[in-house]
């Protein structure tokens, strides 16, 4: 796997990870999504400086 895959891959479970942290820690819909996006970036992002 290439470093893009991994960093992708990476991104998409801690983004699904987080939805679902979220919705059982009682934050709204919209709240939760934002955190996983921006929590989805961070790791990707974070991957692809290493």
């Amino acid at each position: 796997m290439s470093r893009h895959q991994v960093a992708a891959a990476t991104g998409l479970l801690v983004r699904a990870l987080t939805k679902r942290w979220a919705a059982a820690s009682g934050l709204s819909r919209g709240k939760g999504q934002l955190l996983a996006l921006a929590a989805g970036t961070i790791a990707s992002m974070a991957i692809m400086r290493v």
